[in-house]
């Protein structure tokens, strides 16, 4: 995964986030962390200043193919290619902004 300049098209950070491809990101609305995941059957929540992963989690059978983090940013919801729907609590995240 790799953070790029919006003005120039330079690589501002490059992250080892996966061995497999990444299938989709969500960002919270402050934009101080965001979860990825993909065929790894994870789902990671990544500090953004720092670009570490804090959280892994860890439910899917399959590829997941989608994300979303709730409005109020309590909950990540993930769906995986077998069908599976995971709801995952985000207030840790949040107790450390």
């Amino acid at each position: 995964m790799t953070y790029w300049d919006p003005l120039d098209g330079s690589a501002i950070r490059v992250l080892d986030a996966s061995e497999s491809e990444i299938n989709d990101v969500a960002i919270t609305a402050e934009g101080d962390f965001f979860v990825s995941a993909g065929a790894d059957k994870l789902v990671k929540v990544w500090n953004y200043d720092e670009g570490m992963c804090r959280y892994i989690g860890v439910g899917h059978s399959g590829s997941i193919n989608r994300l979303a983090i709730s409005p109020d940013q309590g909950i990540c919801v993930s769906v995986g290619s077998e069908g599976a729907v995971c709801i995952w609590a985000m207030g840790v995240a949040a107790e450390e902004q």
